[in-house]
C-alpha cells in the first residue's frame, strides 16, 4: 500500500515537471519534396502526398534511436513538430519519415505541401527551421552550442585644444634668432623685426597650458632734419639711411658722422 502511494506521488510530480523547450534554436539547410506513394514511413504510419509531414535526414533520425533498439518506428524524433520557413512562407509539419539522401539539417516535404515552402519547379530551396514543441535540440555528433554574452563599455574621452601663441621680438642687436628688416629713404628709416609662431596642441584627458610673455622693442623712425634725437637702445644709435652700429671701430665712427648731424644730435 505504501509503495502504491509513493508511486502516485512520483507520477504527479513528473506530470507537472517543466519540459525543455527546443524552440529558439534555428537550423539551416535545404528543403526538397518527394512522392510518398501512400506507403509506410519510417515512423510506421501510412503517408500521403497531402499530409503535413516531413522526413528528416537519416543522420539526425538515427541519433534518436533508443540504445539496442533497431526498430525505426521507435525513433524518438517521430511525432516531433517542426516549423520550417522557405522562400514562399512558413509551414508546420510533423516528423514521420527518414530521408536517406538528406544532409543533417535538410528536410524532405510531401509534394502537396512543398509549394508553401518553395516553387515545385525548383525542387530544392534554402530553408531555416526550428523545433516547435517540447523536446531536446538534436545536434550533429561532436557539435556543441555556445552562448556568448558580450558587455560593451564605451570609454569617455575628453579632448581639449590648447592654443599656444609664442611671440618673439628683437632688434638688430640679436644675432642668433632674429631677422632685421631695413628700409632706406632720404628722410626716414625703420628698424623692426617681429616673429610670431602659433602652435595648436590637441591633447586627450590632459590639458597643457603654456604662457610665454615677450617684450617687444621697436626703434622708432628718426627725422634727423628736425633735430629729433636717436632712440637709445643699450648704446646710442642713429637711424637715418644707415644701419645701427654699436662698435667703436674707425669705420663705424665714419658712418655715424655721415648719418647724424653732430651739431643737433648726440650719438
Amino acid at each position: 500500500m505504501m509503495l502504491t502511494h509513493t508511486f502516485l506521488i512520483l507520477a504527479s510530480l513528473l506530470a507537472f515537471a517543466p519540459k525543455t523547450r527546443a524552440d529558439g534554436v534555428i537550423m539551416s539547410g535545404e528543403g526538397t519534396y518527394y512522392n510518398t506513394g501512400d506507403s509506410y514511413g519510417a515512423c510506421g504510419s501510412i503517408l500521403r502526398d497531402t499530409d503535413k509531414i516531413v522526413a528528416v535526414s537519416h543522420l539526425l533520425y538515427d541519433l534518436t534511436m533508443p540504445v539496442g533498439d533497431f526498430n525505426p518506428n521507435h525513433a524518438l524524433v517521430c511525432g516531433r513538430t517542426i516549423c520550417a520557413t522557405g522562400p514562399n512562407g512558413t509551414l508546420t509539419v510533423t516528423v514521420a519519415d527518414r530521408c536517406t539522401g538528406c544532409k543533417f539539417y535538410d528536410l524532405d516535404f510531401t509534394e502537396g505541401q512543398f509549394p508553401q515552402i518553395g516553387a515545385i519547379v525548383k525542387g530544392r530551396v534554402p530553408i531555416t527551421w526550428k523545433w516547435c514543441d517540447d523536446g531536446p535540440v538534436i545536434l550533429p555528433p561532436g557539435a556543441t552550442t555556445t552562448t556568448t554574452k558580450t558587455n560593451t563599455k564605451t570609454p569617455s574621452t575628453s579632448t581639449s585644444n590648447t592654443k599656444l601663441s609664442l611671440t618673439t621680438s628683437s632688434t638688430s642687436r640679436t644675432s642668433t634668432s632674429s631677422s632685421i628688416s631695413t628700409s632706406t629713404s632720404s628722410r626716414r628709416s625703420t628698424i623692426s623685426s617681429t616673429t610670431s609662431t602659433t602652435i595648436l596642441i590637441t591633447t586627450q584627458r590632459k590639458t597643457t597650458s603654456i604662457t610665454t610673455t615677450a617684450t617687444t622693442t621697436k626703434i622708432s623712425t628718426v627725422n634727423i632734419a628736425n633735430g629729433i634725437p636717436c632712440t637709445k637702445f643699450g648704446e646710442w644709435a642713429c637711424a637715418f639711411g644707415c644701419i645701427c652700429n654699436y662698435t667703436n671701430d674707425e669705420f663705424g665712427k665714419h658712418i655715424l658722422e655721415w648719418a647724424c648731424n653732430p651739431s643737433s644730435v648726440s650719438c
